[in-house]
């Protein structure tokens, strides 16, 4: 049941949303504007975007899958991953944070983009995943909903998981969630 909401949801986003929320300037003025605010902002000319790429691991694909082999998958250690290419244009932003790793952002608000996870779903599914929560985080931005500085994207596997802290967490989420839900979509 869960599994096909996630299918169901994941779709409605990439295939619906994800266009108006993930977006690349396309025409002269917009990357000109960026130019202009990263060369104000950095002192670096040209410079449109921070970018990087990194591997979201997921189950190996059914070996008779033609649209979808499992040798398309395989990255340099020997896992099967997605590789994702992640893309900031915002100039206000740290940049040095950005240049270190932007893919840490959405590890940290979507734990399932962990080193630490896999996705366990066929390729398609995965990437639905993905776009998904790159269109929530560009969705939490534009709302203003901040990280908190004190989470963590990395814990120790064996280290004992603080219960307490993990319900305070998602109860702050639930929070914030229902104030965006009720200002932005509700009567």
């Amino acid at each position: 049941m869960i599994s096909r909401i996630i299918f169901e949801i994941t779709t409605i986003v990439a295939n619906g949303l994800l266009p108006n929320w993930v977006k690349f300037p396309i025409n002269a003025e917009e990357k000109n504007i960026i130019k202009q605010g990263f060369y104000e902002k950095w002192n670096i000319r040209g410079v449109i975007g921070v970018i990087d790429g990194t591997h979201v691991e997921i189950i190996t694909p059914p070996a008779n899958d033609v649209n979808h082999p499992p040798y398309v998958y395989i990255n340099r250690k020997g896992r099967h991953s997605i590789n994702v290419l992640l893309v900031d244009f915002d100039v206000y932003r740290d940049i040095k944070y950005y240049c270190i790793t932007p893919r840490g952002k959405y590890n940290i608000r979507f734990r399932c983009l962990s080193r630490h996870q896999v996705l366990l779903y066929h390729p398609i599914r995965a990437a639905n995943i993905i776009y998904t929560c790159c269109v929530l985080h560009n969705i939490a931005l534009r709302a203003n909903i901040i990280l908190p500085e004190n989470d963590v994207e990395y814990r120790e596997i064996d280290r004992e998981i603080d219960v307490q802290h993990y319900n305070d967490v998602l109860q702050v989420g639930r929070t914030v969630r229902n104030t965006y839900l009720l200002r932005n979509f509700v009567n």
